[in-house]
This record gives structure tokens, C-alpha cells and sequence, in this order.
């Protein structure tokens, strides 16, 4: 792979951007550009409905970036240009590495859930450096050190350290803990794979996958820890046979043995414990039974591993690369250790098989950027065109939403609270902006028209006004993306706390309150915030913007075209729409008391 895909600068060249967030500023939803123009046409037809931005949590600036296709160089991303020519950057870190964390989060939360926990994970400061795994049992969490820069805390009793590969640690510290956790993320085409490492003195440190590892009451658990702990209870001391001298009984250990569904862990414990007998009376009966329970057990785990490497082998033998990726990454997750010579060799083969399918795919990547100026000329002429095609359709859809909205306005109009009636708007002339050439003259003056009116302190609308909401003014200036983030953040706990308290009324009246404050925000950043405060919300979860909704009755098109961006449905009618949201509010108590 060549040095400019990870970010490094080539002679003469800058310092390219390789990784962006999706959908907003405040997204951490990481994504990283393929650096080559043939992958970059498919990584674009993929993304067609997406945007790039230069994320906040990247250290970015927030604003929106581009792709930058190159058939002579490295394929990046880019800021869009800037009118003024004043704005500066002041990220620092732009490699694929620069958004470790963010890969971290995401990969965290998938296990979590694979694990059935409750538990939740946190991007600490500085950004970048620290991330907190936490579970909901207050037991010990993790926290992760992806550089140097926060130094772990050995004696913390809330927190257990995994240090990158980056981080040093002293060989008193190692030798008097057994072992220490890693962790490292490895380059899996345009995405990050999280490894989690144990290593232990006088000993290579051995890497896992996540779905490898699990939390037990006692810590964090990887194979190898495993396999040290088993093996520190098998050599100590034991005051008779059959029991520790923890008090642990022959059966209490095959029972945990069992439990730990580790096939090494398992077998250790079967010989320790039939060369600790004979046993007598009842015990000796729960003994057998144990013991017969486990030699079932490891014969079904062989037959399923035999089974999934012989169709690994097979898939090799047919070339299906996409089956040999998926059976191999099964094999690595649920048959790492204790494999047979042939499993081994099996393994071998498809990972070499993998590794020629690349270089394959990249010589033909090169192969089509041989051919000189006229297969570039063309390629640029492709690419162009496809741009413009892109444009011209947003152009038309904008120009039909321009359109709708100029009806609904000579219809409605007089009817809505001035806040709807402001937001419309300023959603009308955001839509005749991006509409440009087919905006014609008389359709321009009529934007024109309804922006004067919503300027006017004493509009048409403003008999609407509901009592008790204040006048508002001109929409305000807008706010810095960090202090978006911050008020995002706080909207986000406030809401939490209002809907666990499970009252209608105190749900009506402190969504109400928080409505106004969003209000006073400039319209554009009043989407952004509502964008920020949905973005852990999960596709099936209920939207915590749902209280707000239900409480601010007089701007029903900023939650529907909130809901619309998130990919939910909200009825056409105003009653079938305000039934919708208080279902939500219902769903969103439930789920947040669970």
C-alpha cells in the first residue's frame, strides 16, 4: 500500500485528509477515503446521499468537505471553498489513525450489545486519547489509552487500563499486575478493525477480537487471562483432594468450567479434577455427570470446528473470496486456539489466498491508471459529468420543494404561529438558494416578498402569536460549532431527565421551556442541535426530540423535517401528527425506565 494512503506527505505534496465523519459536525460516524480513483468512483456511487465533514470530533473545524478524485496521485478529501478566503483549519491529526476513537466507540457499542449489557461508552478529554467503556453493573470499566498523552492510573479501583500500542509501561508494573491489555486497530479497506491484546512478561502479547473477550465481576476477560488464572489455580496449594483452598469443590469447578464455554479452560479443569478423585457417595454421582457433560460438550465444539474449516478450505478451492474472508474472521473469532496441523494449515492458505486477491486487485487498480492523458481526459470527463448530473438533480428537487412551499404559505400563512411561520421562511429561501437557475424572476420576487414579511415586526402572522410566547425577533446570528456541541449536550440530558420523570404535565412544561431556548438560536443551528442531540439514537429507538415535539406545538415542520433527515415517518395530518409524537414520548419513558 503506498505511504500517501495513511496520511503521510509525499515530496511536494501536502498533507492530505484521509478520514471524515459522516452526515454532520457532530457526527461520530468515522469514515476513511479510498486513495485510489477506481475505488473512489465506488466509494462515491455508495455515499451519493451522504456528506463529509471536517468532524468536531476529529479535531475539525466542522465544516463540510469534498472528495478530490486524482488518477495521478492520492485520492482526498477536501474543504469546500471558502468565498473569503479566511477560513483555517486547525486540525492537526489527518491519517486514517486520527479517528481511532471513533472506530473504538463504534466497535464498543456493537459488543455491548453482543454482550446483553447495559453499559455505555464515553469520549473522554483530550479527544482522541482517552475512551471509557462503563458498565451498568458499576463494576470495573475500561479505559482505553490510545497514546501517551493521559497516563493510566494502575491503582484506580473504577477503571482498568488497556494501553495502545504506543503507550509505554515499566516491566515493575507488568510483572507485579501478571499481564497488562492492549489495544491496536488494523486497516480493513475504507474501515478499522479493533484488536484487544493481553501481554504478559517474557511472552509475544496475543491479540483477540472483541467478540473473543467478555467482562466477568472480577474484570476484563481475554483467552490468555484465562489461561493465567486457570493455571494459578491449578498450582495452588490444596488441603485435600477435590477441594481448593478457597473452598472450591470439584463440581463447583467443572460447573464454572463449563460456564466459561472455553474449550482450554474446560479440559484443564476435567484433568485436574479426575486426577484430584477418586469420589465418593453423591459427589462422585455429580462428578460423572459433569465430566460426561463435558466430553459431549467438546466433541459437538470439534465437529462444528472441523465442519467450519472444511468449508473454509472448500471456498479457497472455488476462489470465493467473500466467503473466505467471512469463514476466516469466524474462524479467528471462535477457533483461534487449539487448532489442529491442518486447521493451521487451512488457515494459512485462505489468509494467503486473501492476501494475493489484494495484490491482484491492486496491480489492476494500477493497470488503470496506465494509459496517458486521453484515459485520464476521459476518466475526468466521466467524473464531471456525473457531477453535474448530481447537481442538476438537487437543483430540481430543491426547485419542487421551493414550490410546495410557496403554496402552503399562500394558503396557510395567515394561520401559523409566527414561529412556524419564520421557519417556513427561512426554509423557503434555503430551498430557492439551492434551486439557482430554475428559480425564474416572478418566482424569486415572491421569496423575496414573503422574506420582507417575516422581517416585519408586526406581520400578518404575528396575530397568531400563542399568549405567553414572546414576540420573536429576527433570527439570530450564528453560534460557533463547539458551542452547538455544548448546548446539544445539555439539551440531551434535560430531556432524559424529563422523560423519566413520566408526568404529562412536567413533560409539557419543561419541554416548552427548552423549546424556547432552542428558538432563539438561528434556524440553521436550531437543526444542527436537534441533529447533535439524535446522533447515539439508535434506528429503532424512539426519538428524545419527541418531548420537544410534543410540547412546541407551533413549529410542527422543524420536527418533521428533523424526523425526515433521520429516516422516520410523521403523519401529514397536525392531530394524526401530534398522536405520533405522544406515542413517542410513551416509547421513549418505557425505553429510558428498561
Amino acid at each position: 500500500m503506498p505511504v500517501a494512503s495513511w496520511g503521510l506527505s509525499l515530496p511536494g505534496d501536502k498533507r492530505r485528509i484521509q478520514t471524515a465523519v459522516l452526515g454532520g459536525a457532530t457526527s461520530d460516524v468515522p469514515l476513511i477515503l479510498p486513495m485510489e480513483a477506481i475505488e473512489l468512483d465506488a466509494f462515491r456511487r455508495e455515499h451519493s446521499a451522504d456528506t463529509f465533514w471536517c468532524g468536531l470530533l476529529l479535531g475539525g473545524c466542522g465544516t463540510q468537505l469534498s472528495t478530490k478524485l486524482y488518477t495521478d496521485r492520492v485520492c482526498h478529501f477536501a474543504h469546500l471553498p471558502d468565498p473569503t478566503g479566511l477560513h483555517v483549519c486547525q486540525r492537526r491529526a489527518r491519517d486514517v489513525s486520527s479517528a481511532d476513537h471513533l472506530y473504538v466507540k463504534s466497535a464498543a457499542l456493537a459488543w455491548l450489545v453482543d454482550q446483553e449489557h447495559q453499559g455505555d461508552v464515553h469520549l473522554r478529554e483530550p479527544i482522541g486519547s482517552v475512551v471509557d467503556i462503563a458498565w451498568e453493573h458499576g463494576t470495573r470499566g475500561l479505559r482505553l489509552h490510545l497514546n501517551g498523552e493521559v497516563a493510566p492510573a494502575w491503582d484506580n479501583e473504577l477503571v482498568e487500563p488497556v494501553l495502545g500500542t504506543t503507550v509505554p509501561v515499566d516491566v515493575d508494573t507488568l510483572v507485579r499486575r501478571r499481564y497488562i491489555h492492549r489495544v491496536r486497530l488494523d486497516s480493513v479497506g475504507t474501515a478499522r478493525r479493533v484488536r484487544i491484546g493481553t501481554q504478559v512478561p517474557a511472552r509475544d502479547t496475543e491479540w483477540f477480537t472483541l467478540g473473543e473477550c467478555h467482562m466477568s465481576p472480577d474484570g476484563f476477560r481475554t483467552p490468555t487471562v484465562e489461561e493465567i488464572l486457570a493455571a494459578a489455580k491449578r498450582t495452588a496449594w490444596s488441603p485435600f483432594a477435590g477441594v481448593t483452598a478457597k473452598g472450591t469443590t470439584a463440581v463447583q469447578r467443572l460447573e464454572a468450567a463449563l460456564k466459561s464455554r472455553s474449550m482450554a479452560i474446560l479440559r484443564s479443569d476435567c484433568r485436574t479434577v479426575e486426577a484430584d478423585g477418586p469420589y465418593e457417595g453423591t459427589e462422585a454421582q455429580e462428578v460423572a455427570g459433569l465430566l460426561e457433560r463435558a466430553r459431549l460438550w467438546l466433541e459437538e465444539q470439534e465437529k462444528l470446528r472441523a465442519d467450519l474449516f472444511g468449508r473454509l478450505a472448500q471456498a479457497v478451492r472455488d476462489g470465493e473470496s467473500e466467503e473466505v474472508t467471512s469463514l476466516l474472521t469466524q474462524a479467528d473469532r471462535k477457533a483461534a486456539r487449539e487448532r489442529t496441523l491442518e486447521q493451521h494449515d487451512i488457515a494459512r492458505q485462505a489468509a494467503a489466498f486473501l492476501k494475493d486477491q489484494k495484490r491482484r486487485a491492486a496491480q489492476a487498480a494500477r493497470e488503470y491508471k496506465v494509459p496517458g492523458p486521453v484515459a485520464r481526459s476521459r476518466l475526468k470527463a466521466r467524473v464531471e459529468s456525473k457531477v453535474e448530473r448530481a447537481q442538476s438533480l438537487r437543483e430540481s428537487q430543491a426547485h419542487g420543494r421551493m414550490l410546495d412551499l410557496l403554496d402552503r404559505l399562500g394558503r396557510e400563512a395567515d394561520q401559523l404561529p409566527v414561529r412556524e411561520f419564520r421557519y417556513r421562511v427561512f426554509t423557503l429561501s434555503k430551498e430557492a438558494e439551492a434551486a439557482r437557475a430554475l428559480v425564474t424572476a416572478e418566482e424569486a420576487r415572491a421569496v423575496e416578498g414573503w422574506l420582507a414579511r417575516a422581517e416585519q415586526s408586526d406581520g400578518g402572522a404575528e396575530a397568531a402569536v400563542p399568549p405567553g410566547s414572546g414576540t420573536p425577533t429576527v433570527p439570530a446570528a450564528r453560534r460557533p460549532a463547539p458551542v452547538l456541541v455544548e448546548s446539544a449536550a445539555s439539551m440531551r440530558s434535560m430531556l432524559k431527565l424529563i422523560a423519566r420523570s413520566g408526568s404529562a404535565l412536567s413533560t409539557l412544561k419543561h419541554g416548552r421551556s427548552l423549546a424556547e431556548g432552542l428558538h432563539r438560536l438561528h434556524p440553521e443551528d436550531q437543526v444542527q442541535v436537534l441533529m447533535a442531540i439524535e446522533d447515539s439514537t439508535r434506528p429503532k429507538e424512539p426519538l428524545l426530540c419527541s418531548v420537544l415535539a410534543l410540547a412546541d406545538t407551533a413549529s410542527p415542520d422543524l420536527y418533521r423535517d428533523l424526523a425526515s433527515r433521520l429516516g422516520r415517518q410523521v403523519p401529514a395530518g397536525a392531530s394524526e401528527a401530534d398522536e405520533h409524537w405522544q406515542a413517542e414520548v410513551l416509547r421513549l419513558q418505557q425505553h429510558l425506565r428498561r
